[in-house]
């Protein structure tokens, strides 16, 4: 977890329970804003399907992995 984590995601928006969200490279995305978080990091997709985002950020050399809200505790 960033040092400077203030309970916000990557887009600056309150993290909500009712989300699922990934760790990408220390990054907290929401699983259904994957898509963007692709394009402004210039990591081609082929569709907007989340796990083909999870996927072309893997082959390109990011750390994903799966975000649980208890890990603010």
């Amino acid at each position: 977890m960033p040092s400077d984590f203030l309970g916000l995601d990557y887009f600056g928006e309150d993290l909500s329970e009712d989300i699922l969200y990934y760790s990408v490279s220390g990054d907290i995305v929401p699983m259904d804003r994957l898509d963007e978080y692709c394009i402004e990091q210039s990591v081609t997709i082929k569709n907007t399907n989340p796990y083909t985002c999870i996927e072309a950020l893997k082959h390109s050399g990011y750390t994903v992995d799966d975000w649980i809200m208890d890990d603010m505790e």
